[in-house]
């Protein structure tokens, strides 16, 4: 069938990932954080919600498991960031 959700899973994680990592590198309070913060959040959640769909669908599960750890690390990073 394909590898779409669990590629589509991988990429939004690994960039949910990197955008969380600058939010917690340039913690400064401004508009630019806000947005960075926001399309993290996003694109984890994203990565939650397509990681288990490439698993079941995909014929390579690889890239939807890969996809969903980046996802639930991007949400944890998000949450420590909070606190």
């Amino acid at each position: 069938m394909g590898n779409g959700f669990g590629i589509s899973a991988l990429i939004f994680g690994i960039v949910g990932c990197i955008f969380c990592g600058l939010l917690v590198y340039y913690s400064i309070r401004n508009t630019m954080t806000f947005y960075i913060q926001m399309l993290g959040i996003i694109l984890g959640i994203s990565s939650l919600i397509f990681g288990p769909i490439g698993i079941a669908k995909d014929d390579s599960k690889a890239p939807g498991i890969v996809g969903l750890i980046f996802g639930i690390i991007t949400i944890i990073i998000y949450v420590l960031y909070l606190l």
